[in-house]
């Protein structure tokens, strides 16, 4: 059996097969030696399984196989002082690009999940609900919503000025106070 000392090694990813999950390091520690072809090991948990492929020159754990029939396997990405975690506590869990423009966090202390992308966020799902216990708040320069039929239910208050381009049906009371404008004119 070989050294324990050679199973585990730091490397530097020199080539990537997104395809196969696969990856290619070389070893400092090695002479500069170069892995052939290695498996990713991604988390998993029950259904739920991340891929998460690393770029060329990431710093990444290497377990090597002692049995010297296979290469072995990536176990991960090593933090540098390039790459440290971006205000990190107990209880955080985050998935933050290179460039720090895209982030999401879930904070399981504070029940939390914040989301920051620079560009857009494209969602599809056949069904979405949100439900909220108190209140929902967005904030925009501009909100669109396009659907065939929009059902809002419960009172309305409109802050600031409504302009209605098509018809507008009344099955109720209409109550105003100021003046108002129709076909016949301004009414008080």
């Amino acid at each position: 059996m070989a050294d324990k000392r050679d199973i585990l090694h730091v490397g530097q990813i020199s080539s990537v097969n997104v395809e196969t999950a696969s990856a290619r390091a070389a070893f400092d520690d090695l002479q500069g030696l170069t892995s052939a072809p290695m498996q990713i090991v991604f988390p998993a948990m029950g259904k739920w399984q991340m891929f998460c492929v690393p770029k060329v020159g990431d710093h990444v754990n290497v377990l090597r196989l002692p049995n010297g029939k296979s290469e072995g396997f990536i176990l991960g990405t090593s933090n540098t002082a390039n790459n440290m975690p971006q205000n990190p506590k107990d209880g955080l869990v985050q998935l933050i690009s290179d460039d720090l423009s895209c982030s999401i966090r879930l904070d399981a202390d504070s029940g939390t999940l914040e989301v920051l992308f620079k560009e857009s966020i494209s969602e599809k799902s056949k069904e979405r609900k949100i439900t909220a216990e108190q209140s929902i708040e967005i904030s925009a320069e501009e909100i669109t919503v396009r659907a065939p039929k929009i059902k809002l239910v419960g009172e309305v208050e409109i802050e600031g000025n409504l302009k209605v381009t098509g018809n507008i049906e009344n099955d109720g009371n209409m109550t105003t106070s100021g003046q108002h404008t129709d076909a016949a004119g301004t009414h008080c």
